[in-house]
């Protein structure tokens, strides 16, 4: 990506699209590398419950985190992108990646087989 970026304004809470189209959440956090002697580089963007709760306050991050983890038996990672795994930047933020290789839909498939899925005439 050649051209100037505002973080804030261009990447922060867009939409996220995996190459496929599919919803994968919002952009949630920004990863800068410090350097020594040298300006930091952004190098990732990062989406999930527990980077939007961390950025609320790290409490609320820490308290998403346990209940994620209790809840899907499993740790909730958050789902760090590459910036150079962006495809186009706009209203919404395509990346070459396939969300269903990520834990980006971990939370909604829960939600699906768990509570959706029980209800009558629900579809997981």
């Amino acid at each position: 990506m050649a051209d100037d970026m505002h973080l804030v304004r261009d990447l922060l809470d867009k939409q996220l699209v995996d190459r496929d189209g599919r919803l994968m959440g919002k952009v949630d956090g920004i990863v800068i590398q410090p350097r020594r002697g040298k300006a930091p580089r952004v190098t990732a963007i990062e989406t999930g419950a527990v980077v939007l709760g961390a950025r609320l306050h790290p409490a609320i991050g820490r308290r998403v985190e346990r209940l994620l983890a209790r809840l899907t038996k499993r740790a909730a990672e958050p789902v760090r992108v590459p910036l150079e795994k962006i495809l186009h930047r706009g209203l919404e933020i395509q990346v070459d990646v396939d969300a269903r290789r990520t834990s980006a839909l971990a939370l909604e498939r829960w939600l699906a087989e768990k509570i959706v899925g029980r209800i009558p005439g629900g579809r997981p």
